[in-house]
């Protein structure tokens, strides 16, 4: 019989507290109003937004372009997206994962609470820095 704690140990349900459902309804809309207003703002039309490191070094830092990304995804132009920076479309399942599991828990009254082990978190993290730096490296080698 296949083990599925490989990654992780279990899956626990506890009952979220006042300040829980508060804090999870705040983040509903928080993620929302990210959501809508990377939606309607057009970094494109835009000199609001500077990269401080590219005006220093003359290079790209890692999320340079990562709001033409994500403003791209969500206008369903993933080509462009993922020419801006792949990264736009993790940060995007990212937060929708997020969204997923605020609303479950608001609509479930439960916390979900997903054990994962110490060794599994640090592959987690070691495999996030190494698709940044990696992508990063990519895009300065690949951009004129």
């Amino acid at each position: 019989m296949y083990k599925a704690n490989s990654i992780m140990k279990k899956i626990i349900e506890v009952p979220l507290s006042k300040d829980q459902i508060i804090i999870r309804t705040a983040g509903l809309i928080l993620i929302l109003a990210f959501l809508v207003a990377a939606r309607f703002y057009n970094p494109l039309e835009s000199r609001l937004i500077t990269c401080h490191f590219k005006e220093l070094t003359g290079y790209e830092c890692p999320t340079c372009g990562l709001s033409r990304s994500i403003h791209s995804l969500i206008s369903l132009n993933i080509a462009d997206s993922l020419g801006y920076n792949p990264l736009g479309i993790v940060l995007i399942l990212g937060l929708f994962a997020l969204l997923i599991k605020f609303s479950a828990e608001l609509i479930s009254k439960k916390e979900i609470i997903i054990h994962v082990t110490k060794s599994s978190w640090k592959l987690i993290i070691i495999f996030l820095l190494l698709l940044v730096f990696s992508t990063w490296i990519l895009r300065l080698y690949l951009t004129p």
